[in-house]
């Protein structure tokens, strides 16, 4: 294995360590903002209760 092909296959793997990343990244955003928004609609909930009572 040359330099050029070392170079172009260090090149190639950090772009699918980077898909994987930004893939993961996004999910985990996607995943925390769903926990947000289901937190918020409990914590709704709950405070419709108390003041119910």
């Amino acid at each position: 294995m040359n330099a050029c092909n070392y170079k172009k296959a260090v090149k190639d793997y950090r772009k699918v360590i980077n898909l994987k990343l930004d893939k993961n990244i996004s999910l985990n955003f996607w995943n925390f903002s769903q926990a947000l928004f289901n937190l918020n609609k409990k914590s709704k909930a709950i405070a419709a209760i108390e003041n119910s009572q």
